[in-house]
């Protein structure tokens, strides 16, 4: 606590502690020394010196971060007190440091998530338990037929241009939301929003809280139209050519001729 003649009228321990502050230098007592002090200590100096003067000259309540060169982080709380009839300064601080490194490792981790999502070669979607779309990466909401992933906030399958799978899609998320399995690559047909139909390779797994319960279900897939298309015309050919093996074999079992080969 500070009176306006910049005599420092109060300064305990944990303050000294926070702010490195020598005995000597709490014991002269001086305001204006003890700003020298921990100038030095902080990543803007000037900005906090400007501050100081600014609120000095008012009577405002203030809250503000200071960030230290040492990455240390206090948050500040400063306000006018009257004591025995003289205006002075409270100013009261925080070590936040803890706090606010792990926010920022949550913010660096949910930014380098999404950009995973994002950039993923495969449609990533989550519904809540209504089958509602809760979010989708810009794979899927191109898909879609969408421009943004947040224009999906909301919708159902009935929605979007393949509402005709709609039951077939809501069947899935029902049986991995109900019995909590998840139900890995499987093969399922798609109705574009152009009307082309395609075949898609799905994997759906329950979404969970932190409390391990069921809110929904997170899906991915990806496009396997052209080698379903290489599948079902190699199964052709296949059965093509064993009709006609085995309508040669017959037909040599009846000839009544003698036919045989040689190599």
């Amino acid at each position: 606590m500070v009176a306006p003649d910049g005599k420092i009228l109060s300064l305990n321990r944990r303050f000294r502690e926070l702010w490195q502050v020598p005995p000597a230098l709490a014991e002269s007592g001086q305001d204006d020394l003890l700003l020298k002090h921990v100038l030095d200590q902080l990543v803007d100096p000037d900005g906090f010196l400007s501050e100081i003067k600014r609120l000095y000259a008012s009577t405002d309540v203030a809250r503000d971060t200071l960030f230290f060169k040492d990455a240390r982080v206090f948050a500040r709380f400063t306000q006018t007190v009257e004591v025995d009839g003289v205006l002075g300064r409270i100013w009261c601080f925080r070590d936040i440091s803890e706090a606010t490194h792990l926010n920022s490792s949550l913010a660096d981790s949910k930014k380098l998530l999404k950009a995973v999502i994002d950039t993923v070669p495969m449609r990533v979607f989550w519904k809540d338990q209504s089958l509602r779309y809760m979010g989708c990466n810009p794979a899927f909401a191109r898909d879609a037929g969408l421009s943004v992933p947040e224009e999906i906030l909301g919708k159902q399958d009935t929605d979007l241009g393949w509402r005709d799978q709609a039951a077939l899609y809501a069947a899935d998320d029902l049986r991995v939301m109900n019995s909590g399995a998840p139900k890995y690559s499987y093969d399922e047909p798609q109705t574009t929003p152009d009307g082309k139909a395609i075949w898609l390779r799905t994997s759906k797994v329950p979404l969970r809280n932190d409390a391990n319960e069921t809110i929904g279900v997170l899906g991915i897939y990806e496009d396997i139209t052209e080698r379903k298309h290489a599948e079902i015309a190699l199964v052709e050919s296949e059965t093509r050519a064993n009709a006609l093996a085995n309508m040669l074999r017959l037909m040599c079992d009846n000839v009544p001729d003698l036919i045989w080969a040689k190599t």
